[in-house]
């Protein structure tokens, strides 16, 4: 799994070099979802172009065909075709979330993950974004997620970082100070 990720990262590397130089970024992120979108509602289909029984000329003409009909622009079409030719159509969709993070990178942008106990006001989300965005330096796109699990307080996960205010961990922290002492 790792060594898939690794491929797929350079894969996305390389496709995002190409759209920063064509000032491309975003518009070749959507059209990478709107070719995985599309995968997802046709998984058959997507199944039977990876098949062993279609050799690399017929997928081609498959994909070509998609192309136009997707309204993929030449970077994205003729890396799909790339992608074909050299057999790595099946990790279209770590790609695909690899080229997410690094354009979102290099756009600035972090996506964080906040949980709580219940759901947050919509004032209380613009101060925590504002302040996770003084912190970071970046601006953030947050999605708000129910952790029935925490008692109250929040947990936000920006990428490796996580920053835990909730009640169980502030219980937790006390706890080990009182075995300190």
């Amino acid at each position: 799994m790792a060594v898939k990720t690794s491929i797929a990262r350079r894969y996305a590397r390389a496709l995002l070099m190409i759209a920063r130089e064509q000032n491309r970024i975003n518009e070749t992120k959507q059209e990478l979802v709107r070719v995985v979108g599309f995968f997802d509602q046709a998984p058959d289909l997507f199944v039977q172009l990876l098949s062993p029984a279609l050799g690399k000329r017929e997928r081609g003409k498959i994909l070509e065909q998609l192309i136009p009909a997707l309204g993929l622009s030449a970077v994205s079409g003729n890396f799909l075709l790339l992608l074909n030719q050299k057999a790595r159509l099946d990790y279209l969709k770590k790609i695909y979330e690899s080229y997410l993070l690094l354009s979102d990178q290099a756009s600035g942008i972090s996506r964080a993950n906040v949980f709580s106990a219940r759901p947050l006001s919509d004032q209380f989300k613009e101060r925590l974004i504002k302040s996770l965005q003084k912190r970071t330096g970046k601006t953030i796109i947050a999605e708000f997620r129910l952790d029935r699990e925490l008692i109250g307080g929040v947990k936000v996960q920006i990428g490796s970082l996580l920053l835990d205010g909730s009640v169980k961990a502030q219980l937790k922290l006390m706890e080990d100070k009182l075995k300190r002492v």
